[in-house]
């Protein structure tokens, strides 16, 4: 039996003052700022400036083998409520990375999904996202989906798809938007959802008009976009804001 097996109070490991303090090769902590296992420890909460790291790599490259667990396999869930969540992966042969966004998604190539609400009782198509060029030479692949359920029309739901492409330093170009699944069963004889785009300069605005047989509109949209290269294999995409 140890002598630190036998002791009881409060051991501070730590000053105020002091850089560092290291404990063997493993450290088991029960309990963190009188945080005690089966409670919630909070690490970080109400950050406003700066940034966590959680496991970087032992050689601060992307090459690390390393394994992060979050969560284990039997949790219940493992909650994030971030706005903008990104995970960042290899792109394969060549160089760069892609990202995987959930939340608005910038000029970097990225498989991202954006949603955005909408509850109004106008009958006009509704402005739902700023897709802007990255000003170079590329065609970008999109699926949008429109689910809701409106006066007078019942529950619809809508998937279809369309290509933004920028064939110059000035214009983009959409192209027109293919249904892939269009479904509302209590206006069988309804029409799909409208699907159009303004453009000004490098930035189109896709609208959305739900309103078919309806008195008012109520829909989420959930845009995907997914990654693609402009000239000179640049992973570059147009960047996506929901309005």
């Amino acid at each position: 039996m140890s002598v630190l097996s036998e002791f009881k109070g409060n051991v501070n490991l730590s000053s105020d003052t002091s850089t560092s303090t290291t404990v063997g090769n493993t450290l088991k902590v029960n309990t963190i700022q009188g945080k005690a296992v089966g409670d919630t420890l909070a690490i970080g909460n109400n950050l406003t400036t700066g940034t966590i790291t959680i496991g970087t790599a032992l050689d601060g490259t992307t090459t690390s083998n390393g394994l992060i667990t979050i969560g284990s396999t039997t949790a219940t869930s493992v909650t994030t409520t971030a706005e903008l969540i990104k995970k960042i992966v290899p792109a394969g042969a060549g160089t760069g990375t892609i990202e995987v966004v959930t939340g608005n998604a910038s000029n970097i190539s990225s498989l991202s999904t954006t949603f955005n609400r909408k509850s109004t009782s106008s009958l006009t198509p509704l402005d739902c996202y700023t897709i802007a060029s990255p000003n170079n030479f590329t065609s970008q692949y999109y699926e949008i989906v429109v689910s809701g359920s409106n006066g007078n029309r019942g529950a619809y739901s809508y998937k279809g798809c369309f290509v933004l492409e920028l064939q110059n330093a000035s214009t983009v170009l959409p192209s027109d938007v293919s249904t892939l699944f269009f479904l509302c069963g209590f206006q069988p004889t309804s029409v799909p959802p409208v699907i159009s785009f303004s453009v000004s300069g490098l930035t189109a605005t896709l609208r959305v008009d739900a309103s078919s047989f309806s008195s008012n509109q109520q829909f989420i949209t959930t845009l995907t976009a997914y990654p693609t290269l402009s000239l000179g294999d640049t992973l570059q995409d147009f960047a996506i804001t929901a309005i």
